[in-house]
């Protein structure tokens, strides 16, 4: 949040009487929610407003602050996972930054597109399918009549397997130890 953003946040809270506005009040508040985003800090102040009794008078930068975390655990509480979009070509640094980026996003908002669309901007990649389908094509089993020792059965299939094989593929069958090639 910069401090055009806390003076507003500050404006509406001394409007609602909630904080009394001092000179140079934004500037501290800035300071204080510097990575709390602005959005998130209105839907908290929002629910305080509406919220809050007489007898808490006054509220600080923590308050908001703890409001704000609360928000995050109770949507990172109900979070799937998800999976990191093929363009991070299976880097795990930059598919680790990406879930951090993905679950601070969700934290924030609960929207699972938005989260998509923040994490990817994030890392400036494109929010295409993810990395790993459990859905197997229709071709594997048929490739692996005697059983399957190279595990492609047996794990999830990363988007490089693709649906198809492009071109002869040699896969191993566990009956027979030998090598049987398949042609498109």
């Amino acid at each position: 949040m910069n401090q055009s953003e806390a003076t507003q946040l500050v404006t509406v809270l001394n409007r609602a009487g909630l904080v009394p506005a001092l000179e140079g009040q934004g500037a501290v508040w800035a300071s204080a929610l510097e990575d709390v985003p602005y959005s998130t800090a209105v839907v908290v102040a929002k629910r305080i407003v509406a919220t809050r009794t007489s007898d808490q008078r006054w509220v600080t930068p923590g308050d908001i602050r703890a409001a704000v975390t609360a928000q995050r655990k109770v949507h990172l509480d109900g979070m799937a996972s998800p999976q990191p979009p093929m363009s991070l070509d299976g880097d795990p640094v930059r598919e680790i930054a990406w879930m951090r980026a993905y679950r601070r996003a969700y934290g924030d908002t609960g929207d699972a597109d938005e989260a998509m669309r923040a994490a990817c901007a994030a890392l400036r990649v494109r929010p295409d399918a993810p990395a790993i389908t459990t859905t197997r094509p229709l071709e594997l089993p048929a490739l692996h009549v005697g059983g399957c020792s190279c595990g492609c059965l047996a794990r999830p299939v990363r988007a490089a397997e693709g649906a198809a094989h492009p071109t002869p593929t040699t896969h191993t069958t566990a009956a027979a130890g030998d090598r049987d090639t398949e042609e498109s």
